[in-house]
């Protein structure tokens, strides 16, 4: 963690939290991100170079290579929560 020159081994990070009351789930790679609210299904998905502070929704707009990506991502995030709607407190 504090080797800035260390290789990045992974090709996405996975975050499961509760944010403002609501269980959130979330998944990105280097360039875009997948937020999931539990309770409502909702979901946002964000191109984090063209828009680090997330403030474009991308999800009404997936074409081409942000729909490989959110396709990926998503089956991802299905995978490594099989289940955790059920234990959702």
């Amino acid at each position: 963690l504090t080797d800035t020159m260390a290789p990045d081994h992974r090709s996405w990070i996975f975050a499961d939290m509760n944010f403002r009351g609501q269980r959130q789930q979330t998944i990105r790679n280097n360039s875009y991100k997948l937020i999931r609210t539990l309770g409502d299904g909702s979901e946002w998905f964000f191109h984090l170079t063209s828009d680090p502070w997330e403030h474009e929704n991308l999800i009404d707009r997936l074409d081409g290579q942000r729909q490989r990506n959110y396709d990926a991502l998503r089956r991802k995030l299905d995978l490594l929560t099989q289940g955790s709607a059920a234990r959702q407190p």
